[in-house]
Order: C-alpha cells, then sequence, then structure tokens
C-alpha cells in the first residue's frame, strides 16, 4: 500500500524526531492527508508517532561538537536511497549539499525549512571567536545561495527571512512557529511563574530569575518555575550552583531536549510568563515560539517594552510590557489584576490557521515532481 503513497523525509541533524516544529506541526499538518508518508530523520525523541502514517528513524545521540555529526550525512543518504522519497524537507544547512546530490541521482524535489539565520546567528551572537565566526556564516550563506537552484520551496519560521535571506526570491512560504491548542489549567494552590524554551544566555534565563526575585514581594505566595533544554553546559552548572537553594525557584533543567508536553503542562497550570529578551540584531524582527504559546493559553507575560514583541503582544492580548532592566513590580501588580480574557485576540496565533497554507504549497511542488511540464507559479506572499 506504501508504494502508492508520496513518500516525504523531513531530516534533522540535532533535533529529536518528535521535535515540535517537524513532527507535532509539520508532519502531523500533513498527516491529514491520506496520500502521504512521512518520514522523520534525527535523534532519538521522548514519544512515538501517533499517526500511522509517520514514521520515526533516528540515529544515537552525540555531541554537538563530535565527528559523529558528519557521519549523520551517511546515515542519511543510506535512508534516502533505502526510501526512495518524493519530497525532503530538509531543516538545516547541513544536509542541503546532500539533499542535492541525491537529488541529481533520483527524481526528487526539495524545500528548504529555514528555521534559522545561520549567518545572522554567527556574526552577531559570538559563540566563536571574532574573524572564524565570520568566515563560518558566509560559508554557510554561500553554499545556501549555490544550492539555492536545486531548491523547489522555501518555507520560512520567521517573517523576516524574505527580507534578510535573499535567495529564497518568490519561492517561499512564511510558516511561523505558531502555537497548538494549549487549555488553561490553573490549579495550583501557588501564583506561578514560568521561564520556558531553550535556556542560554541569549534568552537571558539568569536575568529573568533575578527580575522575579525583583519582584516577587508584589506576588505574594507566588513560586518561579525555570523549564527547558541548556545546550551549553557551563551555563547550566552556572544556574544550578547561583540558585540551587533559593527559596521559591524551581529548575527544570535538561541537556537533552524536553519533551513538548511537559513545556505545555507547565505554561497551562501557570499565572505569569516571563520573555526575557532585550533586542538584538539577531532577534529584533523574530517572534518567540513563547509568546504564541501564552496567548494560545490566556496567559499574561512580561516582555521589554517598545519592541516588535510588546507590539505584537498588543494585538494579540495578555502582554504586560516594561523595562526588563528596571522592572516596576507595582505597575506589573495593577496591571495583573486588570487583564481580561476578552481582552486576547481569537486568530492569529495558532497554527492550524496556516495549515491549509502549508498543504497548498507541498501539493504544488509535488505537482510538479509528477506533471514536470505542468508550471506553477510558488508567488506566495503571506505577509
Amino acid at each position: 500500500m506504501n508504494k502508492t503513497k508520496t513518500k516525504i523525509v523531513i531530516a534533522s541533524v540535532l533535533k529529536p524526531v518528535d521535535d515540535v516544529r517537524n513532527y507535532k506541526k509539520i508532519a502531523s499538518s500533513l498527516a491529514a492527508n491520506e496520500n502521504y508518508r512521512i518520514i522523520i530523520l534525527g535523534i532519538g525523541g521522548n514519544s512515538q508517532p501517533e499517526s500511522s502514517q509517520i514514521i520515526f528513524k533516528s540515529w544515537r545521540k552525540f555531541n554537538r561538537l563530535s565527528f559523529d555529526r558528519l557521519r549523520v550525512q551517511r546515515a542519511f543518504w543510506k535512508t534516502m536511497k533505502q526510501e526512495k522519497p518524493d519530497l525532503i524537507i530538509c531543516t538545516t544547512f547541513e544536509l542541503l549539499l546532500t539533499s542535492v546530490l541525491f537529488r541529481s541521482r533520483h527524481q526528487v524535489k526539495i524545500i528548504y525549512d529555514i528555521q534559522e539565520d545561520y549567518l545572522k546567528n554567527l556574526w552577531h551572537q559570538k559563540f566563536y571567536p571574532t574573524g572564524l565566526r565570520h568566515v563560518v556564516g558566509l560559508s554557510i550563506r554561500a553554499m545556501e545561495w549555490a544550492l539555492s537552484p536545486f531548491i523547489s520551496g522555501f518555507t520560512l519560521a520567521e517573517k523576516t527571512y524574505q527580507n534578510d535571506i535573499r535567495f529564497v526570491r518568490k519561492k517561499f512560504l512564511i510558516l511561523e512557529n505558531k502555537s497548538l491548542p494549549i487549555s488553561p489549567q490553573k490549579i495550583s494552590e501557588y501564583f506561578k511563574v514560568i521561564f520556558t524554551g531553550t535556556i542560554t544566555s541569549y534568552s537571558r534565563a539568569k536575568e529573568s530569575i533575578e527580575l522575579y526575585l525583583q519582584i516577587k514581594d508584589q506576588l505574594p505566595g507566588s513560586t518561579l518555575t525555570v523549564i527547558g533544554h541548556v545546550p551549553v553546559s557551563n551555563y547550566q552548572k552556572l544556574l544550578e550552583h547561583s540558585y540551587h537553594d533559593t527559596p521559591n525557584v524551581a529548575l527544570k533543567l535538561s541537556s537533552n531536549p524536553i519533551a513538548h508536553g511537559e513545556i505545555v503542562d507547565e505554561i497551562s497550570s501557570a499565572n505569569l510568563g516571563i520573555i526575557g529578551y532585550l533586542p538584538n540584531p539577531v532577534n529584533v524582527n523574530k517572534i518567540p515560539t513563547k509568546l504564541y504559546e501564552y496567548t494560545a493559553a490566556k496567559l499574561p507575560y512580561l516582555v521589554q517594552n517598545e519592541t516588535t514583541w510588546s507590539d505584537i503582544g498588543a494585538e494579540l492580548g495578555g502582554v504586560i510590557p516594561i523595562d526588563l532592566t528596571h522592572p516596576d513590580g507595582p505597575y506589573i501588580k495593577d496591571r495583573l489584576a486588570n487583564i481580561a480574557i476578552s481582552e486576547y485576540a481569537k486568530n492569529g496565533y495558532l497554527w492550524r490557521e496556516d495549515e491549509e497554507k502549508l498543504s497548498k504549497f507541498i501539493h504544488a511542488i509535488i505537482r510538479q515532481l509528477k506533471h514536470p511540464n505542468y508550471l506553477i507559479f510558488l508567488n506566495l506572499y503571506l505577509y
């Protein structure tokens, strides 16, 4: 029966097979079409696929800086030869060249799901020494640009990428990391504050804990839960050393990605969220996934004032814009008391609102494969 199905491979290097975007959003949305068989490649995850049309194929976990990261290319090629997919959705630059080489020998289409602007990240986040990070960033961008003619379409996780990444031209679909449905369940006897997502110095997790400690007197009986994946072990050690015995602060940190369901449980039972970013050249026009998730859960949240995030939060509801470096506790308390459920927008933050656009985009590209003389113009500017 599978021979008659269109095979779609969604491939990553460092993300788990049950990654929320790759599995819960893209794959699960496409699985609504009974003609698709979807194989997700990545490192081992925490769950099994809920749909019989989705298959997980994982490689063993490895250190981010180990040679095993290069060996993934061989495993990826081997899987491509076995599965002979009709469409590859490549979610990282590392698998682009292998995908294009496979395309030169087999009839297959490629979509590049751009989740990060690697050039901008490397140049401004300073994870590598000056000079090296510029060379690496330019090398990645040059490869992306050189391979772009062989890619049938691009899905963009951020609207800003349509202007920042010029090689996508007119072959793109904006597919933001909007939220899956979240039902609020305020069952805790405490006033629960949360900080969720990737725990790094870039997301300002430590500064957000300090912010909570400054305002907690205005939130009597409150607790703070910090939950998420910490990719840098030294940062996890720093947080655990600094706050392991701090009253009312709970650290749920992991060196491996945490199941999204655990994050959602924390969000659904919380009373206040903290989005700790300060604007910089990398994030200034990007929308944190947690902003959409907090909105879906009808969860008020603190965010830096006079930013893109505070503007979008004002449209969607629930935002409390403040100066994160000098928080005004009484103002936060007063604003919390006056936020009403009726303030929240009814749309604009849920993934399901873009599912039909994704389905049409994928169908158009697959139709090009099955009908090569049929021209489809993908002028999909979705602002």
